[in-house]
């Protein structure tokens, strides 16, 4: 058969045992199929490349979409691996840039979920419908859809970085047409009422006092030196400085890193007369201890070394039980509680979120969510503008 114009080397690709009958014009007759071969760039290089089609039409159709990624650049080298070697070798090159609990949570959403599901396909050949699978059985597993989200994520970064190192043609996690919604549980506030039998039970340990009225997070909080707090603070008063942020690293141990965020890092949080008085106290008795200077933890265990974050949660549930306070309150939920009692005190939003060391007022805007005494109060407010 004549080939046209930009069709390449096309034959008939005879299998093994093939008899070839050829009719009275010379064309085998076999039914077997046609393959067409041409020399292509990849990667700035030539090369050769066979595509296989079952009839004439289908082999043209492939080559002349080879000739056309050849053109536009989009053409992938042979042998790029599987999805799990492409995620193992992306994380490894990129691990030493990311945090702490960044690596953990990659790592772990990339091996009990990516490569389970789709670790053994070719990368160049993942296609969109191969995660759509994989949504449905972490769904059918009874996961949370943030979860789903959160792998789909990851998965979306590293085929970014396959994309533009040319080992695919296209990031095809862009391609899913509903990827896994963004959602957030709502985590549990504490009333005033609450806030204040916690501090009540908290007394003269300023640990809590912080978590309630200046919203520190627990790595920060844990990780909070002399040098950072100021108890006189001459003509802004007092304030502490965040700095660091302590956090368990997997087969190293505890390690101080910088705060979550760049917003975090470096901010400055007024304190309050009751949590100054109480700092002063603490540290006095830190101070009899052979402890205190500049350069020690403001909460240290009882050998002057890092506290472990799980003994500072249970610190916080017995807290909670010697308060007499009901609810599954989460030591983080403390943050959110801090949210809200600024908002009840008038504070404005963006003020709020650079005392929480938030990087967008709109996280400002969750934590505050479903202040009712805050739209209770608003409403109330009708009542001059109706009279």
């Amino acid at each position: 058969m004549k080939r046209a114009n930009g069709e390449g080397s096309i034959d008939r690709h005879h299998k093994p045992g093939c008899a070839r009958p050829v009719d009275k014009r010379g064309e085998a007759t076999c039914g077997c199929g046609y393959r067409a071969r041409g020399m292509v760039t990849v990667n700035g290089e030539r090369v050769r490349r066979v595509v296989y089609g079952k009839t004439h039409a289908e082999t043209v159709d492939k080559w002349r979409r080879l000739t056309a990624a050849d053109v536009t650049g989009t053409l992938t080298p042979t042998g790029v691996g599987t999805v799990k070697e492409w995620l193992d070798e992306w994380f490894e090159s990129n691990e030493a840039g990311w945090k702490v609990n960044t690596r953990k949570s990659h790592r772990s959403k990339i091996d009990r979920y990516l490569v389970p599901h789709l670790g053994a396909y070719r990368l160049d050949r993942l296609a969109p419908e191969h995660l759509d699978r994989m949504y449905r059985a972490m769904r059918n597993d009874g996961l949370a859809e943030g979860t789903c989200r959160q792998a789909h994520m990851v998965l979306r970064c590293a085929l970014a970085h396959a994309l533009a190192y040319r080992k695919v043609s296209v990031n095809v996690a862009c391609m899913v047409v509903k990827p896994p919604a963004t959602t957030q549980a709502q985590r549990a506030v504490m009333g005033t009422d609450d806030a204040r039998k916690v501090l009540a039970a908290a007394g003269d340990n300023p640990r809590f006092w912080l978590a309630l009225l200046c919203g520190l997070r627990q790595g920060e909080a844990l990780a909070l030196r002399w040098d950072c707090v100021d108890l006189e603070g001459g003509g802004i008063g007092p304030y502490l400085v965040v700095r660091y942020s302590l956090c368990r690293e997997p087969g190293v141990g505890l390690v101080f890193t910088t705060p979550k965020s760049q917003a975090s890092a470096g901010r400055l949080v007024p304190l309050r007369p009751e949590v100054v008085a109480r700092l002063k106290v603490h540290r006095a008795r830190e101070i009899a201890k052979g402890r205190g200077a500049d350069g020690d933890l403001v909460f240290p265990n009882s050998l002057g070394r890092p506290l472990e974050p799980r003994r500072d949660h249970d610190h916080w549930v017995a807290l909670l039980t010697a308060a007499g306070v009901e609810g599954h309150y989460t030591l983080h939920s403390a943050r959110n509680t801090c949210a809200h009692l600024l908002e009840d005190a008038g504070a404005p939003a963006r003020v709020v979120a650079e005392i929480l060391g938030h990087s967008q007022v709109a996280m400002t805007y969750r934590y505050q969510a479903n202040n009712v005494p805050a739209m209770r109060e608003a409403v109330g407010r009708l009542d001059a503008v109706l009279a």
